[in-house]
């Protein structure tokens, strides 16, 4: 948790953190500071991460689909699911 000062008064702002995590991919968003009880923004799908041969699924905290509307009440970081675009199997010895 983050807090904010200000020279002037006594004011004092509580954030967290929520951090992206491309998981194995290129180009995470940018981090986000939210204040406590307050909500991250989702990333546009532009903003999302990439990596060759899938897609992006989601975004998740622990294997868990991550829901934008929950309040942040603790530093989080996301990570993306991908789901694989496609596979090629070759056997050996084996013809078509």
């Amino acid at each position: 948790m983050g807090e904010i000062h200000t020279d002037s008064s006594s004011l004092t702002v509580d954030y967290y953190t929520v951090s992206f995590s491309a998981n194995g991919g290129e180009n995470p968003p940018a981090e986000q500071f939210v204040l406590k009880g307050g909500k991250a923004v989702e990333p546009t799908a532009e903003q999302n991460p990439t990596l060759t041969g899938y897609t992006f699924a989601q975004w998740t905290v622990n294997g868990v689909a991550f829901d934008f509307e929950t309040p942040i009440a603790q530093k989080t970081e996301l990570s993306v699911a991908w789901t694989l675009m496609y596979q090629a199997i070759f056997r050996r010895g084996e013809s078509s």
